[in-house]
C-alpha cells in the first residue's frame, strides 16, 4: 500500500468520528463513560491500511495468504469484484455529547498485539472507583434499573439449561450469558425465518429490542474491581481470502456499535490467524480456559467467526471459609473431598428439592440446588421450578420464619467444552445450519452460507476463596455446502446436584450440574 492509498483511507475517516474523540465536559452523575480516544485514535492508525483496503473493494494481502489452500475441497470462492458493498468502519460513540473518555487500562503485551491486528477494538465502560461512594451509587442505580432481566428472560434460561446440563451423568456447566450474547450477534447476520427462530429462543419480538436488552445485559453486569470482576466480552473475525465486497458493512458496523464487539481481519485457517483468537479468547477469560483454547483452529472456507467470553470472579461475602473433609455420594461412589462449611444466606424448600445459596461480593450468589433423595437432576431441570424461582425472586409460599443457613458443599474444579448445533436445533433454531434454507442477506449476497460450528466452552472453579469462572462461544459463520436462636437449617450438597452463579441484576452468569467431586 503506497503513501497515496495510505493519506485516503485516512480521509475517509469522516469528521464525526474524529470529533467523537475530542475531550468534553463530563456531568457529575454521568456512569456510562467509554475508553480512551488516545486509545482509539492508535486503533485508528494501526487499522488504517486494513480498512482503506476494504474500502477500495480489494482483498488485503498477507504473507499466510499464500500458503494456505483457497478453501476447502469441492468449495468455490467468489471472484473479485470491483463493486464493493458499503465498508465496515471504525465505531466511535457520539450518542452522548458529554461523556469524556477516560484513560484507557494498561495493555498487556498480548493486548498490545491484538489491538495493533484489529480494524476496531470495542470501547467499554469504565466504571468509578470500587470501593467509592460513587461505585456505591453507581450499582445502586443498576440495581434498581436493571434488576429483573432474569425473569424478563426466563424462558431461554430455563430452556436452554435444561437442554445442555439435562440428560448427562457427567459434571458439566453452560454459561447462559455467553450464548445469549454470541446468539444476539447472529441474530444481527441473519434475516427472515432464520432470524425469527433465533428472536424466538432468545425471548424477544424484534432485533431492536434484542440490541437493547444486550447492550443492557452488558452494562448491567461489567464489573472490574479488586474484590470482584464480571468482564464479557465480544468480537467478529473476518476472512481475507474473501473479497472484501462480499461483506455488507452496515451489518458489521452493526456488530461493533450494539454488540461492543471488536473486529478483526485475517487469513482463516492460517496459524498466524488461529493464533490470534486464541490470544483474545485467553487475554478475556484470564487464560482459565487456556487448554482448551490452544485446540480452537479455523477453516478457509468460515467467512465470519463471532467470538464471546465472559470471566467472573469474587470472593465470599463473608471472607475466607473453613473447610472439612467429607464424603460426596456421587454417581461414580463414595469420594472424600474437602467441603466448603460455614454460613449460606437464602433457603428455600420446593416439590423434590430443596435449595440455598450463599454470597458473594458485590451482591452476587451461589445457588445450589439439592434434589430430594429419589428425585433426579434431570427431573428439576425439566420442570424449571427451582430455576423459575431463583430467576424470579418469588419464592411463594416456600420456607419462611427467622432462621440461619450452614451451608456444606463440595470444592470443585469443573470443566466444560459443549456443541451447541444440535441443542439449538431441539429448541427450534434450525434453518442457520441448513445452506439452503438459512438467511444470512444482512450479511452477505453469498448463496449457501450457514453455521457450521457452535462450540461453547466453560470452566468453574469454587474453592475456601471465592468463585471464579470463565466462558467462551465460538459461532462459524460458513460459505459452502453444509457437512452434516435462630433455627439451624443444616444443607449438606453431598450428593448431585444443579448449581448456578447469579450476578446482582439476577442474570444466570453460569449454571453447572456436579455428579462427582473427584
Amino acid at each position: 500500500m503506497n503513501e497515496y492509498d495510505i493519506e485516503n483511507a485516512i480521509n475517509g475517516i469522516s469528521e464525526e468520528h474524529i470529533l467523537a474523540s475530542a475531550p468534553k465536559k463530563r456531568p457529575a452523575r454521568t456512569w456510562k463513560v467509554l475508553a480512551s480516544a488516545a486509545a482509539a485514535a492508535a486503533v485508528i492508525m494501526g487499522a488504517v491500511w486494513a480498512i482503506g483496503a476494504i474500502k477500495g473493494g480489494e482483498r488485503p494481502h498477507t504473507e499466510a495468504q499464500a500458503t494456505q489452500p483457497a478453501v476447502q475441497e469441492g468449495t468455490e470462492l467468489p471472484e473479485k469484484t470491483e463493486q464493493a458493498s458499503p465498508a465496515p468502519t471504525l465505531f466511535l460513540p457520539t450518542e452522548d455529547p458529554n461523556v469524556t473518555p477516560l484513560p484507557a487500562k494498561e495493555l498487556t503485551e498480548t493486548g498490545e498485539k491484538l489491538q495493533a491486528s484489529a480494524l476496531s477494538m470495542a470501547m467499554l465502560p469504565q466504571l468509578p472507583e470500587e470501593g467509592t461512594a460513587e461505585y456505591g451509587a453507581y450499582i445502586a442505580e443498576l440495581r434498581r434499573t436493571k434488576y429483573g432481566r432474569g425473569a424478563q428472560l426466563g424462558g431461554f434460561y430455563a430452556r436452554t439449561i435444561n437442554e445442555f446440563l439435562g440428560g448427562s451423568k457427567e459434571n458439566s456447566a453452560y454459561s447462559p450469558f455467553s450464548v445469549y450474547t454470541a446468539l444476539a450477534m447472529l441474530a444481527e447476520t441473519t434475516a427472515g425465518n432464520t432470524r425469527q427462530q433465533i428472536l424466538d429462543l432468545l425471548d424477544v419480538p424484534d432485533i431492536e429490542t434484542l440490541r437493547l436488552i444486550t447492550a443492557g445485559l452488558v452494562d448491567s453486569n461489567y464489573r472490574d474491581g479488586e474484590k470482584e470482576k464480571i468482564l464479557s466480552a465480544a468480537s467478529f473475525w473476518m476472512n481475507d481470502l474473501f473479497p472484501a465486497s462480499v461483506y455488507h458493512g452496515d451489518t458489521l458496523d452493526n456488530l461493533v456499535k450494539y454488540y461492543r464487539a471488536s473486529s478483526f481481519i485475517g487469513t482463516m485457517g492460517s496459524p498466524e490467524y488461529d493464533a490470534l483468537m486464541q490470544a483474545w479468547i485467553n487475554e478475556n477469560t484470564n487464560d482459565l480456559l487456556k487448554d482448551q483454547v490452544g485446540k480452537i483452529t479455523s477453516d478457509p472456507s468460515t467467512l465470519l467467526r463471532l467470538i464471546t467470553t465472559l470471566y467472573f470472579k469474587a470472593g465470599w461475602s463473608n471472607g475466607k471459609q473453613l473447610t472439612q473433609e467429607m464424603v460426596f455420594h456421587g454417581a461414580n461412589g463414595d469420594t472424600s473431598v474437602d467441603f466448603l462449611d460455614g454460613q449460606g444466606l437464602d433457603y428455600y424448600e420446593g416439590e423434590g428439592y430443596t435449595m440455598a445459596s450463599k454470597g458473594l461480593v458485590g451482591g452476587n450468589k451461589m445457588w445450589f440446588i439439592l434434589p430430594d433423595e429419589g428425585v433426579s437432576i434431570d427431573s428439576l431441570l425439566e420442570s424449571g421450578e427451582a430455576l423459575e424461582v431463583i430467576f424470579t425472586g418469588n419464592r411463594g409460599a416456600g420456607f419462611e420464619g427467622d432462621y440461619k443457613v450452614h451451608l456444606q458443599a463440595p470444592l470443585f474444579d469443573s470443566e466444560s467444552k459443549i456443541n451447541l448445533i444440535d441443542g439449538l436445533v431441539r429448541l427450534g433454531v434450525t434453518d442457520c445450519f441448513d445452506p439452503y434454507a438459512s438467511d444470512f442477506s444482512p450479511l452477505t449476497d453469498l448463496d449457501q452460507i450457514f453455521v457450521g460450528k457452535a462450540d461453547h466452552g466453560v470452566r468453574i472453579i469454587m474453592d475456601e476463596e471465592g468463585v471464579e469462572a470463565a466462558a467462551y462461544t465460538l459461532i462459524d459463520v460458513v460459505f459452502g455446502a453444509a457437512p452434516i436462636q435462630k433455627r439451624i437449617i443444616e444443607f449438606t450438597a453431598d450428593r448431585p446436584f444443579i448449581y448456578l452463579i447469579m450476578s446482582d441484576d439476577n442474570t444466570p452468569l453460569f449454571a453447572g450440574t456436579l455428579y462427582n467431586a473427584d
